[in-house]
């Protein structure tokens, strides 16, 4: 891990001691709070009423009764289109509350490209898990997409429903060996 990065990651990850650890080896985060969280606020820290951004510092538990967090962290508090508040949590003091949130609304963008590259590569394993074994998997699979896609403009067709039956006719006939010329049987 590099100390001069800023590690973004999901709300699944929500191991306070490990919170703890990133913070004491000098580790910068940002992370979604998660709702079941037990929050203590220390410091009221900032907070601008006209675009509903609160910010706190704050201790947090796993438990009513205990399991605290030893260092402080910061808790940014905004709202979304149908005022749900979306929480932010991170050891990173020294940048604005909008800073900090737009740092994980980058993540999101990178979550979009792999749902993205889910739905339309259909990258359902991968073969090998190192990092070339990846990156094969995944060039071959843009490769192939962007193939069928240049195919389908160039022939003007549609091409969100085209390249899903092209990919079924090329998947279906990948491994048939066809002949150019007469093809005759034997009866």
């Amino acid at each position: 891990m590099d100390k001069d990065c800023i590690y973004v990651f999901d709300r699944g990850y929500y191991d306070y001691k490990w919170y703890d650890k990133l913070t004491e080896n000098g580790f910068k985060f940002v992370t979604r709070g998660v709702k079941n969280s037990i929050v203590m606020e220390e410091k009221f820290l900032e907070s601008n009423i006209n675009e509903d951004i609160y910010d706190t510092e704050v201790i947090m538990a796993s438990t009513p009764d205990g399991n605290l967090t030893f260092n402080k962290y910061r808790e940014i508090m905004c709202f979304d289109e149908n005022d749900e508040a979306i929480t932010f949590i991170t050891n990173i003091f020294d940048l604005s509350k909008e800073d900090i949130v737009n740092i994980y609304k980058k993540r999101w963008e990178i979550e979009l490209f792999f749902k993205w590259i889910k739905q339309n590569l259909r990258i359902k394993k991968f073969i090998g898990y190192n990092e070339n074994a990846v990156r094969i998997r995944i060039f071959s699979a843009l490769i192939t997409y962007m193939l069928i896609y240049l195919f389908c403009k160039k022939q003007n067709l549609e091409v969100k429903y085209n390249i899903l039956i092209l990919t079924r006719i090329i998947r279906s006939n990948l491994l048939e060996i066809y002949y150019r010329g007469l093809i005759t049987l034997s009866g």
